[in-house]
């Protein structure tokens, strides 16, 4: 009578392993430029969003009558607008 043998042998285990480890060496730079790609993309958005907001915050204060003109100051690092 065959028995069957249940489990694995060194060599199955060890081939899985290199498997995994080679598949995680090319995985793993992709993984990290999409991250990096990621973050510039968010960068521009968020500057952006600064600049439409400035857009945004200048329009409002021309339709509703307010100063003309609108100047921002930049003294040492600080930033003040004349509104």
């Amino acid at each position: 009578m065959l028995e069957k043998k249940l489990g694995f042998t060194l060599i199955e285990v060890l081939a899985v392993i290199i498997v995994i480890a080679v598949v995680a060496s090319i995985l793993t730079p992709l993984v990290l430029n999409t991250i990096e790609s990621v973050r510039k993309r968010a960068l521009k958005n968020t500057a952006y969003g600064i600049i439409k907001s400035g857009e945004l915050f200048y329009q409002n204060e021309l339709f509703e009558g307010g100063n003309n003109e609108l100047t921002f100051f930049y003294n040492d690092g600080v930033e003040t607008s004349n509104v």
